[in-house]
């Protein structure tokens, strides 16, 4: 029988195993071409260390290395690599220390422990999609930076790329303001500015950029509590507990509630060096707009279409002051109207608003279905298959009517409060749903990656990382019918909230 590599996820480019194996010695170089490359050394080092007890040293003057990291402009993308490993060792050719580092990752895999060597072989590899994302929702359920430092180490192990960080929401605001600090002032958890650029850093170095989302204009009670002079109805408000749909804007008519707005997205765009910032934009009940005063004289004073028009206005007046600062806005789905900023990228969590198609087509659309990508909801609702079959889905509509740069799975967090109940939300879909979105469509195929995924979890992972148990990957045949009529009527329903279907 003829032996393959097991690898999640699965290469894109060549991969053949070559005679022999590459045996560990107790001490080797490792060449690097800048110290742009050292932390993808260090981390090469460190797996050696712990998986063969191999101590390496790192450099670039190391002419003879047995490992050596070699920059090569001919690589496909920033993310593509080819690794090459032979009896005298390994080379690693890449076009940036993402590619290095996403070889790593690999090699880790082909570790033999028992042998003390690698298997003989080549590889290149690339991504299919160069937006592989997670967000974790950390309002509902804050999650404590040292939490945080060991999900980046996970994700990059699944070579995932974007991690959005949901930092405000009705049930709280989490990260500190400089110039609003009585939104930060309670007794509740938030990531001070020091721990935002730690997080930041740890996480760049493992080739992540992390997307920031502030909710704004809706979502917007626990900002509300600590300046309720910028509502409608000036309040006084509480933090809600637990999920729900709010009435409760922030008001259009207010110049100070639109200062604090701007304030807010230049804070945030400073601590965050990627290219892009969220500003959610879902879920927003215009009733409080109508009966506004101030709202009202602002879509007079700016003859506007009624308070959709103010939604707007408020949106692509966000997208300039996010542009000052260098970045693009993101919005969910909800309510993008065709009057909005054609820089302003769309994330879809609901299929049903696929049906405006002159809204989205042309526009940047980040794909987190709701059947495909809630990883809150229980495995028997959105199945590991899902997860897996979602890369299909969304490398058909690429290069069609939509620009879709990739996709995100989304933990949201109103029922989730441990590690272990995160890690058994997370895994294994979300190991399936970065082979949907590394692995191009052709050479998807499920029965090898349960076979990958059975054999090769605890290469994967570190020890402590809980998965899900294998009875509740999948739910039986007869479930299916009524799994998707619940999936149905909830989406229906927060739809109709959303205003996206009557």
């Amino acid at each position: 029988m003829k032996k393959t590599l097991s690898i999640i996820p699965r290469p894109n480019g060549s991969v053949s195993l070559t005679n022999g194996t590459f045996l560990l010695p107790d001490k080797l170089d490792i060449l690097i071409p800048s110290m742009q490359y050292f932390f993808a050394a260090t981390q090469l080092a460190t797996l050696l260390r712990s998986s063969f007890g191999t101590v390496c040293s790192v450099g670039t003057g190391k002419k003879n290395a047995a490992i050596q990291f070699i920059v090569s402009d001919d690589a496909q993308t920033t993310d593509s690599y080819h690794l090459r490993v032979f009896p005298g060792g390994c080379s690693i050719t890449c076009k940036t220390p993402g590619g290095a580092f996403y070889a790593i990752q690999t090699l880790r895999q082909l570790a033999d422990c028992p042998s003390h060597s690698f298997p003989c072989c080549e590889i290149d590899d690339y991504p299919a999609f160069f937006w592989r994302g997670f967000m974790l929702d950390a309002t509902r359920s804050f999650c404590p930076v040292p939490e945080l430092l060991r999900l980046m180490d996970l994700l990059s192990r699944l070579k995932l790329n974007v991690f959005h960080w949901h930092l405000s929401d009705d049930q709280g605001w989490r990260i500190a303001i400089g110039a609003y600090p009585l939104l930060t002032s309670s007794d509740a958890p938030f990531y001070t500015k020091k721990q935002i650029k730690q997080v930041v850093a740890y996480a760049s170095q493992r080739n992540i950029t992390i997307v920031p989302e502030i909710d704004m204009p809706g979502h917007f009670m626990a900002a509300l509590v600590g300046y309720p002079q910028f509502s409608c109805t000036g309040g006084p408000f509480s933090v809600p507990k637990g999920g729900g749909i709010f009435s409760e804007l922030l008001c259009m008519g207010n110049d100070e509630a639109l200062v604090f707005a701007r304030t807010v997205i230049a804070e945030i765009c400073d601590l965050f060096p990627g290219p892009y910032i969220h500003l959610g934009g879902d879920e927003i009940p215009l009733t409080r707009w109508k009966t506004c005063p101030k709202c009202q004289k602002r879509i007079k004073e700016l003859q506007l279409q009624q308070e959709e028009g103010l939604l707007s206005w408020f949106t692509n007046q966000m997208a300039v002051s996010a542009r000052e600062k260098g970045k693009r806005v993101i919005v969910w789905n909800d309510s993008v109207q065709e009057s909005y900023d054609p820089s302003i990228a769309c994330q879809i969590w609901s299929p049903l608003d696929f049906g405006r198609q002159g809204v989205l087509a042309g526009r940047i659309c980040i794909m987190s279905d709701y059947f495909h990508t809630y990883l809150d909801l229980p495995h028997s609702m959105v199945t590991v298959h899902d997860a897996y079959q979602y890369g299909h889905s969304i490398q058909n509509l690429a290069g069609k009517k939509y620009t879709v740069p990739g996709s995100e799975f989304l933990l949201w967090t109103e029922k989730v409060y441990t590690r272990k109940q995160r890690d058994k939300h997370m895994f294994p879909r979300l190991v399936a749903g970065s082979e949907a979105l590394w692995t191009e469509s052709g050479l998807l195929d499920w029965k090898q990656f349960r076979k990958n995924l059975k054999g090769g979890s605890k290469k994967l992972f570190p020890s402590g990382v809980s998965m899900a148990s294998r009875l509740f990957w999948n739910p039986p045949v007869w479930y299916s019918g009524l799994r998707k009529k619940i999936q149905r009527m909830r989406v229906r329903h927060h739809s109709r909230k959303s205003g996206i279907v009557q």
